[in-house]
């Protein structure tokens, strides 16, 4: 009886999308849409180019940007956008470069990475994560999920 009061809560996929929201007239998102949407991660692309960060969509890359995303963050313009954009791209990389792994939205427009295992992996929340706790570099993230 104890938990019964919590069923009517939305859990993650059915409650408010955090961050980002991928919506659209069907259901059925096509993942290589979703490639090129959530690749395009404007503002962290922009701001890596002023700072001489090379974001090629591979591995290596996170290494880089893991090195730079402090300074980042204090910047006022974009620090809160931090998380988002970094996540999009951190599964940008994922899925261009795990074999099975791809994105797709849960029925709340939350886009995560499913991979080949069959999990869900959120790139957004652990993104934020990154950017709070400092803990877990980009690359580890990558590995883990390897």
């Amino acid at each position: 009886m104890s938990g019964l009061w919590r069923s009517w809560l939305p859990g993650r996929k059915h409650g408010a999308a955090r961050g980002v929201g991928v919506f659209g007239p069907s259901s059925d998102v096509d993942p290589a849409q979703l490639v090129e949407l959530l690749g395009e991660c404007k503002a962290l692309r922009g701001w890596a180019r002023e700072h001489d960060v090379v974001l090629d969509d591979t591995p290596g890359s996170l290494l880089g940007l893991d090195q730079q995303l402090d300074a980042w963050s204090a910047e006022p313009g974009i620090g809160p956008r931090l998380g988002n954009e970094v996540g999009c791209y951190l599964g940008t990389v994922i899925v261009k470069n795990i074999p099975g792994s791809a994105w797709r939205a849960w029925p709340n427009g939350h886009p995560v990475v499913h991979l080949r295992s069959g999990r869900d992996l959120d790139v957004i929340a652990e993104a934020a994560h990154r950017m709070r706790s400092r803990r877990r570099s980009l690359s580890e993230m990558y590995n883990d999920v390897r």
